[in-house]
């Protein structure tokens, strides 16, 4: 995926788990749309969603919701950190995989 990719894919995982979270069903079959492609916009809307999960997660104490939070954010954001470090890696040959750290 490309960065606006993973970063749209990454408003659907928090928006996914803010819905179950909330006890509704979630439906990955249906097309997910964030309203904006331009970038500024689309980073400030997973940084609001993602700051939103967290809050959720911060107000609970439920297993199966502190459960989904370690899948939808936790597990999910290590993932495509690493798919980001290898884009990043093949196509800018002088940055430095160990920033990240």
């Amino acid at each position: 995926m490309s960065p606006r990719q993973t970063a749209i894919h990454l408003a659907q995982c928090y928006t996914a788990f803010i819905t179950e979270a909330n006890g509704e069903p979630w439906d990955w079959s249906k097309p997910f749309d964030l309203g904006t492609s331009e970038p500024s916009a689309v980073l400030s809307r997973v940084n609001t969603l993602r700051a939103e999960a967290i809050d959720l997660v911060r107000s609970t104490e439920i297993e199966e919701v502190l459960t989904k939070a370690a899948d939808f954010i936790l597990m999910h954001d290590c993932y495509h950190v690493g798919q980001m470090a290898l884009f990043r890696m093949r196509t800018d040959p002088n940055w430095d995989p160990y920033s990240i750290y």
